[in-house]
């Protein structure tokens, strides 16, 4: 958890360290962090790069927002 957070304060618009914090959040049950993490790395994933993660972090995010 704390690389992932030095990994964004070193650069913000890196999508993998929301990606892994979202899913540090999820397996700890914290899931209002998850679901934030797994938005920012949406918006700052590339389609073509990411494609193999992006529909998994949507699909956790769909079940996360479904199970408040």
């Amino acid at each position: 958890r704390k690389h992932f957070g030095q990994a964004i304060q070193c650069n913000p618009d890196l999508p993998e360290p929301y990606m892994n914090l979202g899913l540090i959040a999820q397996n700890e049950g914290d899931y209002k962090s998850a679901i934030a993490n797994y938005r920012s790395f949406l918006k700052k994933a590339d389609k073509e790069k990411h494609r193999d993660y992006i529909p998994k972090v949507k699909e956790a995010l769909a079940i996360l927002s479904a199970n408040p």
